[in-house]
């Protein structure tokens, strides 16, 4: 405008060029679901014990070979070890809490 002229864009490097282009044709390969035990709807008192001597009672929702799904009252976070005990279900397995919200949380089972 008014006689002045554009700055002419920058030379671009051809082999740059080329791994931008490869970078953004790259697509991860969608990851598969990882299969999960099957899994029992119930609803069963059991509790967490925790490395501190704590217990907390919970609601036992679901279980399974590998895992369980527990909701318990508080909003207070779990450690990320726990010891599942309910004596209806003749089970006392320790157990990585794998996900928690809102009084929910998800347990993994370890081995034993």
């Amino acid at each position: 405008m008014f006689g002045k002229r554009s700055p002419s864009p920058p030379a671009v490097d051809p082999a740059l060029a080329r791994r931008i282009q490869k970078a953004v044709e790259h697509r991860p390969a969608p990851k598969t679901p990882v299969e999960r035990a099957p899994r029992t709807p119930l609803y069963k008192q059991g509790e967490l014990r925790l490395g501190s001597g704590a217990r907390i009672v919970v609601a036992i929702k679901n279980v399974s070979a590998t895992g369980a799904m527990v909701e318990f009252m508080g909003r207070g976070a779990l450690p990320d070890r726990v010891e599942l005990v309910a004596p209806a279900l003749r089970l006392v397995r320790p157990a990585l809490v794998v996900w928690q919200e809102d009084g929910a949380a998800g347990l993994a089972f370890l081995e034993i």
